[in-house]
Parts: structure tokens; C-alpha cells; sequence
């Protein structure tokens, strides 16, 4: 999952360009399901907490739906290679349907969300789009199709999260 994250951040920087839209708050979205993981990451010899949040929709069978994966980094660990990977997986990802990548500055964060409505993407042409960069350990690059139900999906995504359902 890191690896991915990883992964999609550097991808996310290089193709988008570096607009950025300014928020005040980060954002919150309706979901059946959220689950967190906060990472330390030491930068200049101050530990600085990242979050990952990820807002699960499934239906009354336990099928996942719709997955939104939000990334919140502290501004001051922020650099400008970050938004130029930020760029690259937003370029990647926008030839993709069913997914779509968006981030903003908050006051004191710069968050990243990727958007996944699994009943749109097509695997392959998913595949196809990210070549070598796919993760074949994450949900998209491990499984036969999509939707997955619940348990699948957190057992490939969601190792180490805490989950609330709402």
C-alpha cells in the first residue's frame, strides 16, 4: 500500500502540473465506511504526522462501490517535487475513467484525493494506462474484477487502518 501511495505520488506530481487550489478545511465525504492511518515521517529533525483517509461506499451486500483516498501532509514537509508527482499521477489517471485525482492546500496541509468508482473502470484499459507503474500487490493490480466485496477489499487495501462505519 505504501508503495502504491509512493508510487502514486510521484505520478501525481510529474503529469498534473502544479495548480493548486487553496481550501481552508479538508474536505469530508458520505461514505457507509472510513478508515484512517497515521504515518510519522521526521523531516529536518521534527517528526511530522501524515494521514491517510480513505471513505469506503458499498452497498447492503457488503460490494464496494466507490473508494476516495485522501493523502494530508504537513505544508512544511512539502516540496516541490511533491507537486510535481502529484502532477504526473493526476496526467495518468485522467485518461482513466472512473477515476479521478484532485489536490488543494489547506492552512497548514496539502491533501491529495483519488477518486475510484469501480463500477466504471475497465481493468484493463486501467492496466494498460499504468503500465509498469502498477502495483501488483494493490486492489486494481491483484484482482480478476471489480466490484470486490468488503473483506477483499480491505484485506488488499486497507492493512494497518483503522475503520468507523458511519
Amino acid at each position: 500500500m505504501l508503495k502504491k501511495a509512493v508510487i502514486l505520488f510521484f505520478m501525481l506530481f510529474i503529469f498534473t502540473g502544479c495548480k493548486v487550489s487553496e481550501s481552508k478545511k479538508i474536505h469530508t465525504y458520505e461514505a457507509s465506511e472510513v478508515c484512517f492511518k497515521e504515518f510519522n515521517e521526521t523531516v529536518d529533525d521534527e517528526t511530522l504526522i501524515s494521514r491517510n483517509n480513505v471513505f469506503i461506499t458499498y452497498d447492503d451486500k457488503l460490494i464496494v462501490d466507490k473508494a476516495l483516498y485522501q493523502s494530508i501532509s504537513p505544508l512544511n514537509a512539502i516540496s516541490s517535487y511533491t507537486y510535481e508527482t502529484y502532477d504526473y499521477i493526476k496526467r495518468i489517471y485522467s485518461n482513466i475513467n472512473g477515476i479521478s485525482v484532485e489536490y488543494y492546500e489547506t492552512t497548514d496541509s496539502l491533501v491529495l484525493e483519488v477518486s475510484y468508482d469501480y463500477n466504471v473502470i475497465d481493468l484493463n484499459s486501467f492496466r494498460a494506462n499504468v503500465g509498469e507503474l502498477l502495483d501488483d500487490k494493490g486492489l486494481l493490480g491483484s484482482v480478476d474484477f471489480i466490484p470486490v466485496d468488503l473483506n477483499t477489499f480491505k484485506s488488499i487495501e486497507l492493512d494497518d487502518y483503522e475503520c468507523e462505519v458511519k
